[in-house]
């Protein structure tokens, strides 16, 4: 299990859940686009809250499109204090 601690968006493998951005490398990891953790449980039950994620999928999809709504690039990976 890996995090994602690099704060240079790059490409992997699998695609997000939430944002459908590549950036989830391993299970468990967290996209840096959105902030969503990878989360099979609820990945699967877009409804279930309190797993990896205190929000469902559906939850955190709403919240991150309200972000893009205000600012059209919005990168959670940017609002991590350097």
């Amino acid at each position: 299990m890996s995090k994602n601690t690099n704060m240079e968006y790059k490409e992997y493998p699998h695609i997000c859940a939430c944002c459908n951005e590549g950036t989830i490398e391993d299970v468990h990891d967290i996209c840096l686009v959105c902030g969503w953790e990878d989360d099979e449980v609820q990945n699967n039950d877009i409804e279930f809250a309190g797993g990896a994620n205190k929000d469902s999928l559906v939850e955190h999809r709403i919240k991150f499109q309200k972000l893009r709504e205000k600012k059209k690039n919005y990168m959670w990976c940017n609002t991590w204090k350097k």
